[in-house]
């Protein structure tokens, strides 16, 4: 029986061992299914984590790139807006000259019809006044007033001469102003448009620009200058002296004394190619007097106002000048030649025989 109750005994603590052991079996495996789940969850969450740190980043980039934008606008703004500002600067400058400039016009504007009302006026009080001293003549045809329109008749056509054939512009001017002021005595209405007519040519005449001979002159005058300056003596090197008898006697024979007398009396040069080609003295004193002589020519045609022969002759002084005389050639008096070559002697002077024509139809 003892030994019974051992074994059941035994067998009862074995039991409560397995009991035991699988309690902490299950308990083993439900501390697993937590841990795993732990883990699970851990994992989870380790993921939602990353993806959100991602996101974060790419806003974050996507903030910066926006930043960088906006800076780069910013810049690109402040430019527009500085030429913008300059721009409407500039426009605004240019409506302020646009102004000034319309103002100008408007006086100038004011001032050319206050100026056209005064020619107007002074033009009507003139003829007027004109009307006035010729009802204050008793004849309609006395003796003075044929003698003024003789005397205008004769200055016009003396001025016209002076013109046309002389081109004396100051002669010219100086007969038209005198006949202007004989119309002005004469004071008669009928000869209104002789004025006017006259007027209109003395305005014209001013304006003509005839050329200018005293100062074409002068210039040739330096040009006869620099020609009388040039050398005359020739430098001639020394050449080998030739007697006609070579071996001269020294005795006392006639026939000796004969030889000495002609070797003395008679000395010959050897002529050698370089006093062949220089000019000598007499020679370059005529081409002196040659240079000299067309320049007074040239002068003559100046006063003459003779174009074409004026540059022909020109020209021939120039290559006279170049081919005796080329080292003198430099560049002021190449200068030189270029001013008288730009003359131009062939103006047409200003037709002044309206005036004469219109009395001559009135008379």
């Amino acid at each position: 029986m003892s030994e019974l109750e051992e074994g059941t005994s035994k067998l009862a603590k074995i039991g409560e061992t397995a009991e035991t052991l699988e309690k902490l079996k299950r308990r083993t495996r439900f501390t697993l299914f937590i841990a795993w789940v732990a883990l699970f969850l851990t994992m989870i969450g380790i993921a939602a984590g990353y993806k959100n740190w991602m996101q974060i980043n790419d806003r974050a980039k996507e903030a910066a790139r926006g930043v960088a934008a906006l800076k780069k606008q910013a810049s690109q703004f402040a430019e527009k807006s500085t030429m913008l500002a300059a721009n409407e600067k500039l426009l605004s400058e240019l409506e302020q000259g646009k102004k000034s400039l319309a103002q100008s016009v408007e006086t100038l504007d004011n001032v050319k019809k206050v100026s056209q009302h005064a020619i107007k006026t002074v033009e009507k009080q003139a003829e007027l006044l004109t009307l006035a001293q010729a009802k204050t003549q008793t004849t309609p045809r006395s003796p003075s007033l044929t003698w003024r329109i003789a005397e205008l008749k004769f200055l016009l056509q003396t001025a016209n001469q002076r013109l046309q054939f002389n081109n004396d512009k100051p002669a010219a001017l100086s007969l038209l102003r005198t006949a202007e002021n004989t119309l002005i005595k004469m004071g008669s209405a009928k000869y209104l448009p002789v004025r006017r007519k006259l007027t209109e040519e003395i305005v014209s005449l001013e304006n003509f620009l005839v050329p200018n001979t005293a100062a074409i002159s002068q210039r040739i005058e330096d040009l006869m200058q620099v020609v009388e300056a040039m050398p005359v003596a020739t430098d001639i090197k020394s050449t080998q002296k030739i007697q006609l008898f070579s071996d001269t006697k020294t005795d006392d024979s006639w026939l000796a004394a004969i030889e000495n007398k002609i070797n003395d009396s008679i000395t010959l040069h050897k002529f050698d190619a370089s006093v062949q080609n220089t000019l000598g003295v007499d020679e370059k004193e005529k081409l002196q007097n040659l240079l000299h002589l067309r320049l007074e020519t040239l002068r003559l045609m100046v006063l003459q106002g003779l174009d074409r022969s004026y540059h022909k002759q020109l020209k021939l002084i120039q290559q006279t000048l170049e081919k005796y005389y080329p080292e003198m050639i430099n560049e002021a008096l190449q200068q030189h030649f270029q001013e008288l070559e730009k003359v131009q002697l062939a103006v047409s002077p200003p037709d002044i025989s309206g005036s004469l024509k219109l009395l001559e139809q009135i008379k």
